[in-house]
């Protein structure tokens, strides 16, 4: 993988469950955008750093997902975020 291009995992906690025991969809955007800070800090922009210094604002303006397949508590997770 590249600078830019890192893998993000995570495991799927309780708290990120619905009623039904999957993952609640708005979660998946959450981790996603742990995947996003943590590419940032990887290429030498972390976000922490830049909104606390005003020195730059990346609003993300569009945002979708496919779920191919539930994901459940205690299921281990990567995130792959590349450039394209």
């Amino acid at each position: 993988m590249t600078a830019a291009n890192i893998e993000h995992r995570f495991r799927v906690a309780l708290h990120d469950t619905d009623a039904a025991g999957v993952l609640f969809f708005a979660h998946l955007f959450r981790h996603a955008h742990d995947a996003y800070e943590a590419m940032m800090a990887r290429i030498g922009w972390p976000l922490d750093g830049l909104i606390r210094e005003r020195q730059l604002g990346l609003p993300l303006v569009h945002a979708e997902a496919d779920y191919r397949r539930p994901m459940r508590h205690g299921d281990q997770v990567a995130v792959r975020v590349e450039r394209a």
